[in-house]
């Protein structure tokens, strides 16, 4: 078969890789040999070759394919960029790995059931989706404030999932110690910073892949327990009713010195620790307000 590729340099592919999209170095690895050594080679930037790596781990798990089938039946398309530009539009400062991840990863590869395409919850048990609220399916999005007590300050955020115990946040903060990072909190909307973490308040911190692969790791987890028949204790666990209900536990930023949030803030700082269920903070009223 004829080499139907042109024939240039090494270096000069190398060059042209770097620039490559996700979805084209992706593609560019069922090319041929060459091709696939160019991904690898290239001087790609750090966030897309974390999410390449990142995508690479999934298709290469016998798991991913398990999980496949309730997201190509839910998935639907939303406008990537207008979903940024109407964070950006409310104020945030939106890390690169976060924005890179709505403009060039692919949707029907979402993890854990978490994608702004998919649905906020599923009222049945579904292998590959961690038991929660897909906030980020919320459209408009929203910039929500958190309180950041080292500093005694709200900070910008973006709740990314919630559940009755638990919230992970992406800080979106330019001033604070949590810039550009993902606290997975059990406080709700209250942080304390990551350099001396409570252990009863934050399960965990990292930035944005860092949390997309303990996503995983719990998809992975979980479809483990169910093969090994140990699931049964949590069946009905995942229900909408349980889920759906859940609110953004914190107020829209710009709606953060209005009350009731100044009260719940001064409170918070005396060391009040909340549930996860603020249903002031995630209103209907307040959702309508991003939408005019």
């Amino acid at each position: 078969m004829a080499n139907i590729l042109p024939s240039f340099p090494n270096e000069l592919y190398l060059e042209l890789f770097s620039y490559l999209p996700l979805k084209s170095l992706i593609a560019s690895r069922g090319v041929c040999h060459l091709w696939r050594t160019f991904a690898v080679e290239a001087n790609i930037p750090a966030s897309r070759r974390a999410f390449l790596n990142l995508y690479l781990e999934l298709v290469e798990s016998p798991y991913f394919h398990r999980t496949r089938p309730w997201v190509l039946q839910n998935l639907k398309l939303f406008d990537r960029e207008a979903y940024l530009f109407s964070l950006v539009n409310q104020g945030a400062r939106l890390p690169d790995q976060f924005s890179l991840w709505i403009l060039e990863w692919p949707a029907k590869a979402a993890i854990a059931g978490i994608w702004p395409g998919l649905p906020d919850d599923e009222p049945e048990h579904v292998a590959g989706r961690v038991a929660g609220r897909n906030v980020l399916a919320l459209i408009p999005p929203r910039l929500s404030a958190a309180i950041f007590r080292p500093q005694k300050r709200w900070i910008q955020a973006i709740c990314l999932f919630t559940t009755a115990g638990e919230t992970a946040w992406l800080t979106v903060d330019e001033d604070s110690d949590l810039k550009e990072t993902v606290i997975m909190s059990l406080m709700g909307h209250i942080l304390d910073g990551v350099d001396n973490l409570r252990e009863e308040n934050v399960i965990a911190s990292g930035d944005f892949v860092w949390w997309l692969h303990d996503m995983w790791d719990r998809v992975v987890e979980d479809i483990t327990l169910q093969d090994k028949d140990m699931y049964t204790i949590l069946d009905g666990y995942d229900t909408g009713l349980r889920h759906k209900k859940l609110d953004i536990p914190g107020p829209p930023w710009h709606l953060r010195d209005t009350s009731p949030h100044p009260k719940i803030f001064e409170i918070a700082l005396t060391g009040w620790e909340p549930s996860n269920d603020f249903g002031d903070f995630g209103s209907s009223d307040e959702q309508d307000d991003l939408e005019m």
